[in-house]
């Protein structure tokens, strides 16, 4: 009768145990986890500086193009 839950259920329980490993690692690794986030904090910066770039660029592009119709 609720055999539709069950893979759902199953999904849950296998993203429970992932969780449950990851903050053991965090708590058992403290150092590696913060170096972990400090690697992900400067990529994204890394990236929102390049769309910054890009953005402009568009922006002067946009600016100089010529009118096509």
């Amino acid at each position: 009768m609720l055999d539709f839950l069950f893979p759902r259920l199953r999904r849950l329980e296998a993203e429970n145990e992932r969780l449950r490993v990851l903050l053991w690692e965090a708590k058992a690794e403290p150092a590696r986890t913060l170096a972990l986030m400090a690697a992900k904090d400067k990529e994204i910066a890394t990236l929102k500086a390049e769309n910054r770039v890009l953005k402009r660029e568009r922006d002067r592009a946009g600016r100089f193009a010529p009118c096509e119709k």
